[in-house]
């Protein structure tokens, strides 16, 4: 209390100093409490208990706002009965808040002095008795303020003045839980000397514990000032954050980054200045590019087969491959036991070709098979929109059948397997299932099979499923090539031959390429309706067996007998053939050449695409002599592609699902990276790169540090450092000349994250550069 009452002898007493003997105290009272303890809305005591099924009871407690203390000094009862939900499955949450109250209380009766006559105080006095209130209570005010009826009902928000003590949550069946707002309750004083008694002495094992740090980091630094340099520790850092690239380590939390530029995880595509392009490298955008799909200037060329279905594949006409006429029985095809099973329809394998001044080499490609990318999914993917990548459980990268060519200004993808499940293709067949397996030792194309079909029943159908067979040599309708559907009027009788021609020919290979050890395959047969067919021997044909099956999972063989059936081959009539594609054009100028299309190409036989240039058809190929043949200013050449095979292994082109992409390069690129999570402060870094086919005549490269609020603050580099990378001094086919550019950057606040931007130049859009990877690290 910083004020009291003065009475001194033989000094009268009034109203006012008898008003003050109680307003001072409480006035100090109040500044103690508000200002050494709490000066928030809280509350102790009030602690709220179940008394029925629809009330609840309230002990004393007090309020404090401010300082002022208000009081409840008896136990109240509240009831919730007007707030129980009546729909079944609501309920409410009811918020008991406290508010305080300063009231006049305790009317009591005292004797008061007065004048007989108020206008003659001659007149003398006498006492009378009068009632009044003789106090001023500061009382808490319990109120219920209900929420919103739900299924997950929330609980309301105290009003303004008021303090939240306790959540009630009322159902239809009444109150079911009762839950304090501790948030709200005052702490006592010695619980809280309890945990600064406790918060000293952790600090004090903690201090002690940075004592010993302290005494091992400079043990620790000594050691490496003796052992590393700065620049060796540099280099490791670099190599540490492209290591940790290359299995796919997070870069947050870290205080070095690092990309190798095959795939947009570690770039800002989204940043408005991005503009730039990353393939195997960060390289510059398109100023023009146009997509067409690969098609034939003559469907009509009487020199191709299925021109008019979207293949390029030279004539052929359908011979006598695999055959069993041998007829010596019958069987019934079909049956009762109907299955429906889904077959996984294989998609052919891609290749892809790419020329042009753009393609410079970067040392990235050969992290496709690192286990880190996808180069199926990253390489192979249709224009079309067609998601084209490993659609197996098994599916491994490293040993992904991709094989890669990368010469200067050329370079050449292939997938060796000629099938995969690169798509999701299934379909649903249903029937009686039978299935002969044949072997294949040398690789061929087949246009169509046949069955021998003696008789059947009104409405029978055959659905004829060519798959690969498992290696326990049963047949797999998870790896399906073709699916062929003939009904009873497209049956002929034994010994005329049912034919189920495919939409295109498949192609059947050994499984190590030709002259290795055979693959086998199988026809699936699903059957409905009565279908009798011829059966031979099992002894007259020994390359494959019969099977039948009850749930097209597990097969049983046959080896007393087999279908009469057949494989028929395509037996090719020209060996080698120019086939003119439509001509390609681009505003501007052609500098880069993209195919990607579906192609088998037997390993006996090659494709090459060739253009016209000045009347002399040249190969895309020899873009790596001398200055190339695309000259980035020519806009129109007339394009053809030329396949040389055997009788039986030609090549062939699906052209429905191809693009051809011809692009001309920019003269300035935008990049930036995405996010770097450091994990702790810094305010120095160092950002390198390693940059090929560069000409510091024509090229500019320059790199920024941005960093703060939405990374719109951009902190130029203090100086930058250039040297030729060892090895790399001279450019060869193979590689690229190259150089190692470094950027350190001195931020005027601490950060605990950034990203890096780059933007380059180049004199002449037809002489590139790419940035092959990027690693930066914290310094300081």
């Amino acid at each position: 209390m910083y004020q009291r009452v003065v009475v001194k002898e033989g000094q009268g007493v009034n109203e006012v100093d008898f008003e003050r003997l109680g307003t001072f105290p409480q006035t100090g009272i109040d500044l103690l409490t508000r200002d050494l303890m709490a000066s928030a809305l809280v509350y102790s005591g009030l602690l709220v208990t179940q008394s029925g099924s629809v009330t609840v009871q309230i002990a004393p407690g007090r309020l404090y706002d401010n300082g002022r203390q208000f009081a409840s000094e008896v136990t109240e009862e509240r009831s919730f009965a007007a707030f129980v939900p009546v729909t079944a499955g609501q309920s409410v949450i009811c918020l008991i808040v406290a508010q305080g109250q300063e009231v006049s209380d305790d009317v009591e009766d005292r004797y008061y002095e007065r004048p007989i006559d108020p206008n003659n105080p001659a007149s003398g006095t006498q006492q009378s008795i009068d009632d009044g209130y003789r106090t001023k209570n500061r009382k808490v005010v319990l109120t219920v303020a209900p929420g919103i009826e739900g299924a997950r009902p929330v609980a309301p928000v105290a009003p303004i003045g008021a303090v939240a003590v306790a959540e009630v949550l009322v159902t239809t069946s009444g109150i079911q839980s009762v839950t304090m707002r501790t948030d709200s309750q005052a702490q006592r004083l010695e619980r809280v000397a309890g945990q600064v008694n406790d918060v000293a002495k952790t600090l004090a094992l903690i201090t002690q514990a940075i004592e010993g740090l302290r005494a091992d980091q400079a043990g620790i630094k000594a050691s490496l000032l003796g052992s590393a340099s700065k620049g060796a520790l540099a280099a490791l850092q670099v190599d540490m954050a492209l290591i940790k690239d290359r299995f796919d380590i997070s870069d947050n939390n870290s205080p070095y980054w690092g990309d190798r530029f095959l795939d947009l995880r570690e770039t800002d595509i989204k940043h408005p200045d991005y503009k730039a392009l990353v393939e195997e490298g960060i390289r510059f955008p398109y100023a023009n590019i146009t997509e067409v799909p690969l098609s034939v200037y003559n469907p009509n060329d009487p020199n191709l087969s299925h021109a008019g279905s979207g293949l390029i594949c030279p004539r052929y006409v359908a011979t006598d491959g695999i055959t069993v006429t041998a007829a010596t029985g019958e069987m019934p095809l079909g049956g009762i036991a109907v299955q429906t099973i889904t077959v996984e329809q294989l998609v052919e394998k891609r290749e892809r070709v790419r020329v042009g001044s753009t393609f410079t080499i970067c040392n990235n490609n050969q992290w496709w098979q690192s286990g880190r990318y996808d180069p199926i999914a990253g390489i192979f993917t249709s224009a079309t929109g067609e998601t084209y990548k490993a659609a197996t459980d098994h599916y491994d990268p490293v040993n992904a059948n991709h094989r890669i060519m990368r010469v200067q200004q050329y370079w050449t993808d292939t997938i060796d397997v000629p099938y995969e499940k690169f798509t999701a293709n299934q379909k649903t067949v249903s029937g009686v299932i039978k299935a002969q397996s044949f072997l294949v030792h040398q690789e061929r194309w087949t246009p169509r099979t046949w069955l021998g079909i003696k008789r059947w029943g009104k409405g029978a159908a055959v659905t004829a499923v060519l798959v690969e067979c498992r290696d326990d040599g049963t047949p797999d309708p998870t790896r399906a090539l073709a699916t062929v559907h003939k009904s009873e009027a497209d049956f002929k009788a034994w010994p005329e031959r049912t034919y189920f021609p495919f939409d295109k020919p498949r192609f059947l290979a050994p499984l190590a390429g030709s002259q290795s050890r055979a693959r086998a395959y199988a026809m699936m047969y699903f059957v409905t309706g009565d279908v009798d067919v011829a059966t031979a021997d099992g002894q007259s044909f020994l390359g494959g067996n019969l099977f039948s099956t009850t749930d097209g999972r597990y097969f049983d063989g046959d080896l007393t007998r087999d279908l009469v059936f057949g494989i028929d081959f395509c037996s090719f009539e020209i060996t080698q053939i120019p086939v003119n594609l439509t001509a390609w054009n681009l505003d501007g100028g052609i500098q880069g050449i993209d195919i990607l299309a579906p192609t088998i190409v037997p390993s006996a036989s090659n494709i090459v695409y060739e253009i016209n240039v000045g009347g002399v058809w040249r190969p895309l190929s020899d873009q790596t002599i001398g200055g190339g043949i695309l000259d980035g200013v020519t806009v129109y050449y007339q394009s053809r592609v030329v396949l040389t095979g055997t009788q039986w292994a030609m090549p062939i082109i699906e052209t429905g699902n191809s693009r051809v992409r011809l692009t001309r390069n920019g003269d300035k690129l935008t990049w930036v990276s995405a996010d770097w999570l450091i994990g702790e402060q810094a305010t120095e870094f160092s950002f390198r790169v390693v940059v090929a086919a560069h000409d510091a005549d024509r090229h500019t490269l320059n790199a920024k540090c941005l960093h703060g609020a939405g990374y719109k603050t951009a902190t130029a580099a203090v100086s930058v450092t250039s040297r030729v990378v060892a090895g790399r001094e001279v450019a060869r086919p193979d590689q690229e000349y190259a150089v190692e550019m470094e950027w350190t950057f001195k931020l005027p606040a601490a950060v605990d994250r950034a990203k890096f931007r780059l933007d380059g130049s180049t004199s002449n859009h037809r002489l590139p550069y790419n940035v092959e990877w990027a690693a930066a690290r914290k310094t300081a």
